[in-house]
């Protein structure tokens, strides 16, 4: 199955963002077919929507534009824009007001901006190439576009709505992850589709002409599988998989995609009338459901796809070295075979077999008649254990230059060298021997035999020993990496006891003390702003006393590893500050950031429910938190940034605790 090598039309484009507005890189008409594409898909949208929000969890207009971006190029973005301004004009009455219209371009605006985005940044890792081509390319693609870049949207789009009141602040979430949700999930099933469409038809048609009787079993197969399990509403939507994983490999990642959309509309479809096995208790939750089993499928599918290319690629280069290799031996001046444990030949170039009569036997295995090898000066043919291959195959390392082959009353003087093939485990699997004709060589030996026979034995001799140096060599080199790995892991483990706390499992006060004074170096010379977060558990004291320390202890272990499952970017750091107080460093991050930390550590330590009789504030345990953030310069220390953020918590303390105070230092 061959895999496209294509790469996007995205080179020029991908260091010049003045080319965004070329629009002669794009003609006209395909400016208005994604227009269309957009405004048709986005009324198939629209059978999805949410009566509450008026937003749908399924936007397949988005995978369309993004899908178009890669193949037409940047400037289609035109085109999408133009088809999402249509959308708000017929189906969302978005030119109803001025205030209306702006707000419509806005939302636009940022969609696009935000598709852009994770276009240039897989192009970018990527180098253009087919993202389907490379499983590490699929990551970028999936991370990027399906994750990466609907965020933009999801962010912004209900932050301005909800600031201009079109909704409560209590929809912000519902809507954000509804609109990350829906381009996400468009993304990954109809953008692939696109691409690999372009990429790939030729392809995907030669294979269907040559096997149309297993693709409409394939397709029939699918249909009945979403009949019983998004019509008829059977929980057997996993049946799906092998299809999927049956389609990718008999007809590429076109096959596997084309089946991966259509199965995508018709869940959505028995979704959104309710016949479905992920009908919950709302329309936007169960698109919500089963948009997690579909990006399921989908990233099985994509990694699937990018995976069998990589395997086309290796078996077509392997065949080439293959090739390659054989025309190389066939021209050596010497004999070269190779044969397997059994002796039987697996290899042998034409010098080979003129000298050795490489023969076949009944059964189609090559043998070799060693019959006619002997030791040199003797009239008795070698036995089977002197053999040069059967040496070699119990692995030793062997050049014999005292053999002759006899054919009627001529006589053919060989050098044989013969080399084991070792497995991982040091186990003989094959050998090597190359067989040279000698017989010029033993003819000027004979005039210099009584001067050169000793000389001769003593290059055998050393040979031997070189080839016994190497494995003991070979030998001390695995016993120094072996060594070397264990003292790997004793420094990580020493590293690990040196910087976690080792009741909470966190960083310790140590790894906080380290870190805080690196991201202020960081951020004092970058320029960029600092957080630190104190926070602490209500009455602990209290609650040490009324339920004893070893339920404390349990406490502070659930409440640091809550903080800890709470914040989520790599660069930030949760610690053990001292007791029951814990710190939070957020690097590059303002205070608008540090507060939804900890809004976030605040509806995590609810869902806890840690039951606290003995609280003042509440029938479970709670937070007070100190908020302070700097932007790190000659004027400010470290000492004082902590103290800020300790009086900050204090305050909260001070208020009536479950709460958090911020200060803004500049």
């Amino acid at each position: 199955m061959a895999t496209s090598t294509r790469h996007f039309p995205l080179a020029a484009q991908a260091h010049r963002w003045t080319q965004l507005f070329d629009f002669r890189q794009v003609p006209f008409w395909k400016q208005a077919i994604a227009a269309m594409l957009y405004l048709s898909l986005a009324y198939l949208s629209n059978f999805a929507i949410d009566p509450v929000s008026g937003f749908t969890s399924v936007w397949f207009p988005t995978g369309v534009s993004v899908g178009l971006i890669y193949i037409w190029g940047y400037p289609i973005w035109l085109g999408s824009m133009v088809g999402g301004l249509l959308t708000q004009i017929i189906f969302f009455n978005g030119l109803s007001t001025v205030s209306d219209l702006l707000l419509t371009l806005l939302i636009i605006v940022i969609g696009t901006i935000g598709q852009l985005l994770g276009v240039y940044w897989t192009a970018h890792l990527t180098n253009n190439r087919y993202f389907l081509g490379h499983a590490k390319d699929t990551t970028y693609f999936i991370t990027c576009n399906c994750f990466l870049s609907p965020l933009f949207a999801a962010v912004l789009t209900p932050l301005i709505l909800c600031l201009l009141g079109k909704f409560a602040w209590s929809f912000y979430l519902p809507i954000a992850l509804g609109v990350w949700m829906g381009d996400s999930f468009a993304t990954m099933s109809v953008t692939p589709l696109i691409v690999t469409w372009d990429q790939n038809a030729p392809i995907f048609r030669r294979l269907l002409q040559q096997q149309p009787i297993e693709g409409m079993l394939i397709l029939f197969l699918m249909l009945v599988v979403n009949q019983i399990a998004f019509i008829q509403g059977y929980p057997v939507a996993y049946l799906l998989v092998p299809l999927i994983i049956w389609a990718a490999f008999r007809f590429g990642e076109l096959g596997a995609t084309l089946l991966m959309v259509s199965t995508a509309v018709i869940a959505i479809i028995g979704t959104v009338q309710g016949h479905s096995a992920f009908t919950y208790k709302s329309l936007n939750s169960s698109v919500i459901l089963l948009q997690s089993f579909i990006a399921f499928i989908s990233i099985t599918t994509l990694t699937l796809s990018a995976v069998l290319n990589e395997n086309e690629r290796a078996k077509s280069d392997l065949k080439y070295t293959n090739a390659m290799l054989t025309q190389f031996l066939n021209t050596l001046p010497v004999g070269v075979s190779v044969h397997s444990q059994n002796g039987t030949v697996l290899y042998s170039n034409p010098l080979a077999e003129q000298l050795l009569k490489v023969n076949q036997d009944a059964e189609g295995n090559s043998s070799t008649w060693h019959g006619s090898i002997y030791r040199a000066g003797l009239d008795t043919a070698c036995s089977s254990e002197n053999l040069p291959v059967t040496r070699a195959l119990e692995g030793e390392y062997l050049l014999d230059d005292d053999l002759e082959i006899h054919r009627g009353d001529r006589v053919i003087p060989l050098e044989v060298r013969g080399t084991p093939i070792l497995d991982d485990q040091g186990r003989v699997t094959s050998a090597i021997v190359v067989w040279q004709d000698i017989s010029e060589r033993k003819r000027t030996e004979a005039i210099l035999a009584d001067y050169t026979r000793e000389l001769e034995l003593e290059v055998t001799h050393r040979t031997r020993e070189l080839a016994n140096t190497n494995q003991q060599l070979q030998r001390e080199i695995q016993e120094r990496e072996r060594a070397q790995v264990a003292l790997d892991e004793a420094v990580h483990k020493l590293q690990q006891l040196i910087n976690i706390d080792g009741l909470t499992q966190i960083a310790n006060r140590r790894c906080f003390d380290g870190r805080l004074r690196w991201e202020w170096q960081r951020a004092a010379l970058e320029r960029l702003p600092l957080t630190l977060i104190l926070l602490d558990v209500d009455y602990f004291k209290r609650y040490n006393d009324l339920y004893g320390h070893q339920a404390g202890d349990e406490c502070l272990i659930r409440v640091a590893q809550t903080a800890a499952r709470a914040v989520k970017r790599p660069d930030d750091l949760v610690a053990r500050y001292g007791g029951e107080e814990f710190a939070v460093i957020l690097p590059n991050t303002d205070c608008n950031g540090a507060i939804l930390v900890a809004q976030r550590l605040q509806n995590a330590m609810e869902v806890l429910k840690i039951a606290y009789e003995g609280s003042e504030v509440s029938q479970t345990v709670t937070l007070s938190m100190g908020i302070v953030q700097i932007l790190p310069g000659q004027n400010s220390n470290i000492n004082a940034f902590i103290q800020l953020a300790d009086q900050a918590l204090y305050e909260a303390k001070r208020l009536g605790r479950k709460q958090y105070v911020v200060v803004k230092e500049s």
